[in-house]
């Protein structure tokens, strides 16, 4: 996608990403636009995925922890 329209497709990819919250309070919803553009735009500067799934792994992680204690 990135070759066919550039950058924009950074941010493009992010409204599927956010179309997966659907559902879960408002305010979650909305910001993983500017999630799902960030993780676009780190995949992007690394040329890797590791590091985005990296930090959501960590995350759900972290919450699991805190929800469960």
């Amino acid at each position: 996608m990135y070759r066919m329209i550039g950058p924009s497709a950074i941010l493009l990819q992010a409204v599927p990403f956010a179309m997966a919250y659907i559902g879960k309070p408002e305010l979650e919803t909305l910001t993983t636009v500017l999630d799902g553009a960030g993780f676009g735009w780190l995949v992007w500067r690394t040329n890797s995925f590791f590091y985005p799934f990296l930090i959501q792994w960590s995350l759900n992680v972290f919450v699991r922890l805190v929800a469960a204690s």
